[in-house]
């Protein structure tokens, strides 16, 4: 159960992760309301979608807002957030269909405004970080903790593996490589391909551009 704090008309949930999948529903003078406005605070607060009348739909924040007073729900906390542009191809690294389940594809895409390509950096320790998803919450992931050149790169719930936590070293003007901490293998673009849907995976490291990474703020 989701633990909440009011405040005046504020009533702050705490930690959900993956998608927000259950109403909140709040009462006025005028009778009940759930609507939402983007909040100046949050220049990526994400959009809120009814599924159905009895389910919300809220890509992941640290902690939602609800404003009883305003009749406002607003993601609040997490950030910044950048894309990961490949210098070979200039696209970006994009979580297939802006899917939120575990195990969607981590491909590159024509760079957008997506929640599905904007990433967080959450420090694990050592000088890596963790690569979260803004739309899902959930961490860029070797599959099956895999030591094997090739193997896919995917999303997947944080849960503290070594093979989510991932190197920045610095290449130079800007790019990086992403160094998987279990395997000490980069981010790949597979084959060196410009086209887009072309997976990530984990090889060696080496001097190709399909390996260096440009941190854009979102």
């Amino acid at each position: 159960m989701l633990q909440q704090k009011r405040t005046g008309s504020n009533i702050f949930l705490g930690s959900l992760k993956g998608r927000a999948t259950r109403l909140c529903r709040a009462e006025s003078s005028a009778g009940p309301f759930l609507t939402r406005r983007p909040s100046t605070e949050e220049p990526h607060a994400p959009s809120l979608t009814f599924p159905t009348s009895t389910t919300m739909d809220l890509p992941w924040y640290p902690q939602i807002a609800v404003d009883t007073a305003a009749g406002t729900v607003t993601g609040v906390g997490g950030g910044p957030y950048y894309n990961l542009v490949a210098r070979h191809s200039g696209r970006c690294v994009d979580v297939s269909d802006n899917s939120a389940a575990d195990g969607a594809v981590v491909l590159q895409w024509d760079c957008g405004t997506g929640l599905n390509q904007q990433w967080r950096l959450s420090d694990a320790g050592g000088g890596y970080v963790q690569v979260i998803a803004e739309h899902s919450g959930k961490c860029m992931d070797v599959s099956g903790a895999s030591t094997a050149d090739g193997a896919d790169v995917n999303q997947y719930r944080c849960n503290g593996g070594t093979n989510q936590q991932w190197l920045l070293q610095d290449q130079g003007n800007g790019y990086y490589h992403l160094v998987a901490r279990h395997s000490g293998k980069c981010l790949d673009v597979k084959d060196g391909s410009t086209a887009n849907g072309t997976r990530l995976i984990q090889w060696p490291c080496g001097t190709g551009g399909n390996q260096q990474f440009q941190k854009r703020n979102a």
